[in-house]
């Protein structure tokens, strides 16, 4: 999630097996070598209309990853991943929230009451904790399956209302060779506050971080915005333009902020997760107590992923 800070072992497996690369002048893809219905692609393209030109830059889109869970969770790995000399490494207890255990069993799918299929993740409070850490946490990721280069991320989700929990999606890099860093397309701390006009909803928190860009050093930056609803009470949609020469968040069609900067040109995937308490160097999650409500839950309608055709 976004507020996870530099992954010092997060430089990302250069992807083998059965992946396929693509790449064209707007950036680099890849993609399991799947069928169609196993990747759940519908290939179609847009040119500036649709959910993909939602403030967009209205250039030629490709679907190139839609995932809305109807047939599961097969494509998404319910661990983070790191890296070390001889590979990756999936682990639950890795991550920079250091009282999170992310647990297989707390990625799960369930129905919403019109039967639409939805990807779930829970965090709980076992007695005695799991995995030797207090919480048990969620997090699923594309590391296995798919990555991209340059495009629009949109996620239709709800996010929990409580405290010391944040609900979030984040873009990592998924080769070893590449620099470490995170681009966010949401997070979102679960309590809620109130804006000076005194209206009611939640901080969301947006920003980036890499350690070395093709604009040499490193780059970060970090911001928030005021929701003025309680993000909690239904689904909203998230996206981010990913673009070579900026990033620009959305929140349901509106644009909450934009930054101008040479951005990262190797390929990323994207992270669903549900964390608890606050990660290693950050304070704006907060830490549970008497009025948090456990289990907590951060529902997601459907991901979708547009690059440049």
């Amino acid at each position: 999630m976004g507020w996870h800070k530099p992954y010092a072992r997060l430089a990302a497996l250069a992807l083998t097996g059965s992946l396929a690369l693509e790449c064209s002048a707007e950036g680099w893809l890849f993609t399991p070598e799947l069928s169609s219905a196993q990747a759940g692609v519908g290939g179609q393209g847009v040119s500036g209309s649709g959910n993909a030109a939602n403030g967009g830059s209205g250039a030629s889109r490709l679907l190139a990853f839609e995932e809305s869970f109807d047939s599961g969770v097969a494509r998404w790995t319910p661990q983070y991943t790191w890296f070390g000399a001889t590979g990756a490494f999936d682990d639950s207890s890795y991550g920079t929230h250091p009282d999170c255990f992310y647990a297989k069993q707390a990625v799960t799918t369930s129905s919403d009451v019109s039967g639409a299929t939805l990807l779930s993740l829970t965090a709980t409070a076992p007695p005695g904790g799991v995995g030797g850490k207090i919480y048990q946490c969620a997090v699923a990721t594309t590391f296995r399956s798919f990555a991209f280069t340059y495009g629009r991320v949109e996620v239709r989700a709800r996010v929990p209302a409580e405290l010391g929990i944040g609900a979030g999606v984040t873009l990592f890099p998924a080769r070893q060779a590449d620099p470490a860093g995170w681009i966010s397309v949401f997070d979102v701390p679960g309590f809620q506050s109130e804006n000076a006009q005194g209206q009611p909803g939640h901080k969301g928190h947006y920003g980036y971080m890499f350690t070395a860009s093709d604009a040499g050093g490193s780059s970060s930056d970090h911001f928030t915005w005021d929701s003025k609803v309680a993000l909690n009470a239904d689904f909203h949609l998230y996206a981010l333009e990913w673009r070579p020469h900026g990033f620009t968040w959305f929140v349901d069609g509106a644009t909450v902020g934009t930054r101008t900067l040479t951005t990262p040109s190797w390929p990323m995937y994207p992270a669903l997760a549900l964390a608890v308490g606050d990660a290693a160097g950050s304070t704006y999650l907060g830490t549970p107590d008497a009025s948090t409500v456990f289990p907590a839950r951060m529902d997601i309608d459907w991901v979708r992923v547009w690059t440049s055709s």
